[in-house]
């Protein structure tokens, strides 16, 4: 299957995990699919899995 056909496919289900909660390595397994593969997915659909810690804090306003 080429990547286009896998973020067709894959891509609201993979989002909708991720929106959930589920980590990108158990939302992965869970659709069958490498991890590497669905953060390319992600990133693909404009949906970067990010972990919150990560995220930078946004400016304060003073």
């Amino acid at each position: 299957m080429s990547f286009t056909e896998d973020c067709d496919r894959f891509g609201n289900q993979l989002a909708r995990l991720i929106d959930a909660g589920i980590p990108v390595k158990e939302a992965a397994a869970a659709i069958g699919l490498p991890r590497q593969r669905c953060y390319a997915i992600l990133r693909a659909i404009d949906r970067p899995a990010v972990d919150p810690v990560a995220r930078p804090a946004p400016p304060t306003v003073r």
